[in-house]
């Protein structure tokens, strides 16, 4: 193997990124809850591409999935300080470029004529949109007093990504968890940030995780309408019932690893299902936003307790959710599956990830192929439909073995339909992972990996082009022939599965 990118050559390469539009305004006049007279905060969610080059970026999008956080920390502000002090801006549906969000907050601190502190939420696969925003936001010396960076994909990346950042006054506050109390404390001048910060660089890098009895007492964050999947013709509203997940040991996965598994109170979900619109029919469609959003038997019985009561109010549902296969053939043997049907669950995710037990092995799935399987005729033969979440080039992952996964999917695509669909992806290595850890034992660089997992997130063709010249490979497949391979062989069953 070639020498990997070093983070020099990989910062270099941020020049790929466009450097968005020429207009000076960006407009404002459609964010309802901005006051300038009382605007603190800016919350800003990163965008899952760079929208500079995208004919339609002008266009609002309605498959975006609220970022829990932010939209928690900006409801308590408001309760503290008075509503119209945070708001939250989605870079994805406004179609933002990093530079768009620079001129945004010129705009914003102008109007109200005070500096504003601003978050910035970044998530795992965006880490190059996420630091291109962050170095805008750092040149905007006369507009911001302190930059908040946070977010699942920061508690990964939070060393490499704040030793990526030039320079600045601005004083930089990195947040590893729930930020609500610290966030209000910042704005209001009652926390003591010297015990924060630390020299040069002033980085919080404490994590902050509110305890339940906390959370209890905050409102229901408030999630803005066009947080929604489109489905069948319909609307679905992202719920969020928790972080993390329950089974903690997945080493391809970046939800696992730094947070304990944290059920949101089920108070909180019960409101926020309870203000989703209706449609022309008088149903209400949505899906949960979690990674295990059920998490225990126990978690289960609460919501599926709480569908219950809200379909005796005669509020009518269609629902989903991802889960395990162990768990799920639980619930059957429970009667709970069949017993959320009737409450309107519609489609179960589940988290298949391979067909092959050496490479669930691998992974620490911590359930066999059988067990996936089982549960998966479990939920059909309860009339759920199933969506089987599935990814290839794994590490050391041979091409026969990423065959036995595509197998599988064709088999049940064909056996099931109607009742089977699927997301196959190649594997993307995310930071603060074990997979991610023990490719860097094996000689990979951070450089390598992000590239890799950038190129994989975003499919640019540029990062693609020189992964292949630097032959950055860790299983069978160079990663054009792995993209290749999802392309070809998520068109195919597609085309199965419309039929």
């Amino acid at each position: 193997m070639q020498r990997g990118l070093e983070i020099e050559d990989f910062l270099r390469i941020r020049s790929l990124i466009p450097s968005g539009n020429d207009s000076n305004e960006i407009p404002l006049l459609d964010l309802p809850e901005f006051d300038q007279e009382k605007i603190k905060l800016v919350l800003i969610d990163t965008p899952a591409k760079d929208f500079s080059n995208d004919p339609k970026r002008g266009e609002a999008r309605t498959n975006r999935r609220a970022a829990i956080g932010l939209h928690s920390i900006s409801t308590v502000v408001n309760k503290e300080l008075g509503k119209g002090s945070a708001i939250v801006i989605d870079m994805d549906a406004r179609r933002y470029t990093p530079f768009d969000i620079a001129k945004a907050i010129r705009q914003i601190s102008k109007l109200s004529k005070t500096e504003l502190t601003v978050g910035l939420n970044m998530f795992d696969p965006n880490y190059y949109l996420a630091q291109l925003t962050a170095i805008e936001l750092l040149k905007q010396n006369n507009y911001i007093n302190s930059l908040l960076i946070g977010g699942r994909g920061f508690t990964l990346t939070n060393r490499v990504f704040l030793d990526s950042l030039p320079e600045s006054p601005i004083p930089i506050f990195g947040i590893k968890g729930e930020a609500e109390q610290l966030v209000t404390g910042l704005l209001q001048g009652t926390l003591d940030t010297s015990l924060l910060e630390q020299p040069r660089t002033q980085i919080n890098m404490l994590p902050i995780v509110l305890p339940m009895a906390i959370l209890k007492e905050y409102p229901t964050p408030t999630i803005p309408p066009h947080e929604a999947t489109e489905g069948n013709g319909h609307l679905y509203h992202a719920v969020n019932a928790s972080r993390s997940c329950t089974y903690h040991e997945c080493e391809f996965c970046a939800s696992s690893h730094d947070y304990p598994y944290r059920g949101y109170p089920i108070s909180w979900i019960e409101d926020e299902v309870s203000k989703i619109p209706e449609d022309e029919d008088g149903i209400r469609y949505f899906a949960f936003n979690d990674d295990n959003a059920l998490g225990t038997i126990k978690r289960a019985r609460n919501v599926i307790d709480m569908m219950e009561r809200l379909h005796a109010k005669g509020m009518k549902y269609i629902w989903r959710f991802l889960g395990r296969g162990d768990t799920l053939l639980e619930l059957d043997r429970l009667g709970l599956l069949r017993k959320a049907h009737a409450l309107g669950l519609e489609e179960i995710a589940v988290g298949v990830e391979s067909a092959d037990n050496d490479i669930l092995t691998a992974m620490k799935k911590g359930e066999s192929h059988e067990t996936i399987n089982a549960a998966v005729e479990a939920i059909i033969r309860n009339n759920i439909r199933v969506k089987a979440f599935t990814m290839i080039g794994y590490r050391g992952e041979t091409l026969g073995q990423m065959e036995k996964t595509i197998k599988w999917l064709y088999e049940k695509s064909r056996t099931h339909k109607g009742l089977f669909r699927h997301s196959l992806f190649a594997v993307a290595p995310y930071e603060g992972t074990p997979l991610h850890n023990k490719l860097i034992e094996d000689g990979f660089s951070w450089a390598d990996l992000r590239l890799y997992t950038q190129a994989v997130a975003l499919e640019n063709s540029s990062l693609i082009e020189i992964i292949s010249q630097r032959e950055i490979k860790f299983s069978d497949l160079s990663l054009p022939e792995l993209i290749e391979l999802v392309n070809q062989t998520n068109e195919e069953l597609e085309m199965i599965q419309k039929k």
